[in-house]
Order: C-alpha cells, then structure tokens, then sequence
C-alpha cells in the first residue's frame, strides 16, 4: 500500500512538470533559433524531459506490478481458501460416514419386542454373530409352540384348544 501511495503520487507530481517542461523545450526552442542559448542547453532540457519521462514510465510499471503481485497473492489465498474448504467438506464427510458405521455397527435389533429381563456382556464388549447378549421377556401377546406330534395325535388337536406344556429337561417329580 505504502509502495502504491508513493508511486501514485510521484506519477501526478510529473505530470505537472511535463506541463512545465513542454512550454520550456518550446521557449527554448525559439531561443536557439533566435541564436540567445546555444544547442547544448536546449539538449540537455530535453534530456531532462526524457528522464521524467523515463520516471513516469518506471513508477507506472511498478503500479502494474503492485497490482500484477496483489492480484497474484489474492489468487493465491483464495486457492489455499478453497482448498482448505474442500478438505474441511471431506473430513465432514469422512466423519459422517465413521458416525453411520458406527451407529450401524453399534446396534443390535431383535426382531422381537419385549422387556429386557437380563444383559449377558458388558457394554464395550466385542461379540460374534450369534451370541446372545441379553434375555428378552416378550411384549404382551400368546406365547407360541412348535410342537411335533405323531400323525395319530396330530388328528385330536383343534385351533385354540388348551395344552400343558414342559420342557423335557424339567423333572416333573420336583417342578410339578
């Protein structure tokens, strides 16, 4: 910014003096035609023009790159900005995705509904497919049977009729 106010006004302060020196170059112009100063001088005016020239020139090329580097440095930032953003939407999704798995992986649905009576592993415990984890006492409803019958026997049962039924590992001497 500094460099840019510097250069800036070092153009506008010139631009006066060119002003200044055209209507030298001019009187001196009709001096030596007139033979009062002698070529040197007249040349030595011009070549002082030419100088400011050169400086006006030169302070306008920085301008151009001042502009050239703060446009290149605003790039620049915006390339990193994006970037960073682009990395910053990843790692989001990234985690999105690391949260879904482990919500995935985290649950345990049963295709029954009930009251948890007993949790068999603790909380953290990694288990294979298949282990039971807990004991359900099934929500309010009839309790269902699979039963085998031979063919004789399967003839005498009629739908919603009333059966006693015991597991086979229970001795009937001691639960009744």
């Amino acid at each position: 910014a500094g460099q840019r106010a510097t250069n800036e006004q070092k153009i506008a302060g010139s631009k006066s003096r060119i002003e200044w020196f055209k209507k030298r170059i001019a009187v001196e112009e009709k001096l030596f035609a007139e033979g009062v100063i002698t070529e040197k001088q007249l040349l030595q005016t011009k070549d002082e023009y030419g100088l400011l020239i050169s400086e006006i020139t030169e302070a306008k090329n920085r301008l151009r790159e001042i502009a050239a580097s703060e446009l290149a440095m605003r790039n620049k930032n915006q390339q990193q900005l994006s970037t960073s953003e682009l990395r910053i939407a990843d790692q989001k999704r990234k985690l999105q995705l690391l949260e879904n798995q482990l919500d995935h992986a985290s649950r345990v649905p049963s295709p029954y509904e009930g009251r948890i009576l007993e949790v068999k592993i603790d909380v953290g415990t990694l288990v294979n497919v298949g282990t039971s984890i807990v004991s359900l006492e099934m929500a309010e409803g009839k309790l269902q049977a699979l039963l085998y019958l031979p063919a004789a026997e399967g003839k005498k049962v009629h739908k919603d009729m009333e059966a006693l039924i015991s597991p086979t590992t229970v001795r009937r001497e001691e639960y009744g």
